[in-house]
């Protein structure tokens, strides 16, 4: 990432969806969730007279689901049809994708990217609905993933 662009901004990006023939990319207003945590035990040795210390050992890395926002979609986009049959499936219908999510500079050249293996929807909800609102009807499609792995340039 050159000097010009730091820090870049979080508003230009694109995702992806792979794990078909052809890659489709999706357009979305809002991606949260891309997120690790390495989560710990803590330990007492109890059998010391004199121990006052709890020791933390690491334990497993925990990953937030990935929630992407958009404008509602008609249902015969590939990426809602996915994850109609996903969720209306059950865990029989599963096929997991990899998603990736670009941050893009204002020539749309990847400043950094992030990989989303073995991406699988967990959840789909629409905003509410008002008549007082004038407000777009929007979409939250949320992923549970396996790990991440990041590009940078």
């Amino acid at each position: 990432m050159s000097e010009s662009s730091y820090p870049p901004p979080a508003f230009y990006f694109q995702v992806f969806f792979t794990g078909t023939i052809n890659p489709s990319p999706g357009s979305f207003q809002e991606a949260s969730g891309i997120q690790a945590n390495l989560s710990s035990e803590e330990i007492n040795e109890e059998e010391e007279e004199d121990n006052r210390f709890n020791y933390k050992i690491p334990a497993t890395a925990k990953y937030e689901n990935l929630v992407l926002k958009r404008g509602l979609m008609p249902n015969d986009s590939p990426i809602a049809k996915w994850c109609m049959e996903t969720l209306a499936g059950g865990t029989n219908s599963i096929q997991p994708k990899d998603i990736s999510v670009r941050l893009l500079d204002s020539e749309k050249n990847p400043l950094m990217g992030w990989d989303l293996k073995n991406a699988y929807p967990v959840s789909w909800n629409i905003s509410n609905m008002g008549s007082m609102s004038g407000e777009i009807m929007i979409e939250s499609l949320a992923f549970a993933y396996a790990y991440f792995t990041i590009e940078g340039k």
